[in-house]
């Protein structure tokens, strides 16, 4: 989630999925104190699913090619201090700050993740695949992916999300490989509107059939509208805090659950009968506010920087 190429537009599409996962974890969170979200969120969760985190899969394997060009020892030496420490420094601080610490939950966090920083492990994982298949297209290795999410069952492993994530990650590797053909394209307006359709499409399932989240036949429909946020995103004018947000999203993403979790349980015990609206409010705001203040102490006091990268 952190690296390069720098390109503003790519900084807020990440910023603005990160926010989308911690509106969905706010409304989702509320339930611990026995409200409900309204139906007009839960709508608006439920239709950006399918698109959040396959967007910031796909924005990361564009990054894979600038990697490599480093060498594989950068390459996987970065992976590991940028990632795999993350996962498991915030997967046992998770654990910790909500009360489910045992010994089997940390020793899963190598098999199956305990917290929602299973995304982390994935993405280490889709590097470590563009790295045993960077001499083929990404296309081809992709597909084998897509093709083993449709054939896996269903097990708590998740194995067939993450052959689906791992399909879009090695989609963004060759999209930036071929970036001069199609990026200029993904933004004229009759092209985007195309787009728009099949996007529309594939929320309007998610709300009313539902099981399209990494669901492979609905990967095309993802697809378009992983497009359609890439043209639009150097359509819209640069928000800097958006921007900022998915340049430190690593920050955001990991720090985000402990501050969502504590603040909807505190407020509500402070005034009790809140409507569900302002706790989540009040958790997205809080994760964001606890999020620039963590990026700001990261960036000057060395033991803060350490529990986001070695």
């Amino acid at each position: 989630m952190l690296g390069s190429p720098r390109m503003s537009w790519m900084d807020v599409l990440r910023g603005a999925a990160i926010l989308l996962v911690i509106l969905g974890h706010s409304s989702d969170l509320v339930l611990l104190v026995g409200r409900e979200a309204p139906q007009l969120l839960h709508d608006v969760n439920t239709a950006a699913a399918p698109y959040r985190i396959p967007l910031l899969m796909f924005l990361s394997g564009m990054l894979v090619p600038n990697s490599l060009a480093k060498g594989v020892r950068p390459y996987l030496t970065g992976k590991v201090r940028g990632i795999l420490w993350p996962y498991v420094v915030w997967t046992l601080l998770i654990l910790l700050a909500t009360g489910a610490f045992t010994a089997e939950a940390a020793l899963g966090m190598l098999w199956l993740p305990p917290t929602l920083l299973w995304y982390l492990q994935v993405l280490f994982v889709g590097y470590v695949v563009a790295l045993l298949t960077r001499v083929v297209n990404p296309l081809w290795p992709a597909a084998v992916a897509l093709v083993g999410s449709a054939l896996v069952p269903f097990d708590e492993y998740r194995l067939g999300r993450m052959l689906f994530l791992i399909a879009a990650f090695l989609c963004g590797t060759w999209a930036w490989q071929h970036r001069e053909r199609w990026l200029g394209v993904v933004r004229r307006w009759w092209v985007m509107a195309l787009l728009a359709v099949p996007t529309a499409v594939g929320a309007w399932f998610a709300i009313t059939v539902g099981d399209t989240q990494y669901n492979p036949l609905a990967f095309p429909l993802v697809a378009c509208g992983l497009a359609l946020a890439l043209g639009l995103a150097q359509r819209v004018p640069d928000a800097r805090i958006i921007r900022y947000i998915g340049r430190n999203s690593i920050v955001f993403y990991v720090t985000h659950w402990i501050v969502v979790f504590w603040s909807i349980r505190l407020l509500d015990a402070a005034v009790p009968g809140l409507p569900a609206l302002v706790l989540v409010a009040a958790a997205l705001a809080s994760a964001v506010l606890v999020g620039l203040g963590v990026t700001w102490l990261s960036l000057r006091v060395r033991p803060v920087a350490l529990l986001f990268r070695i």
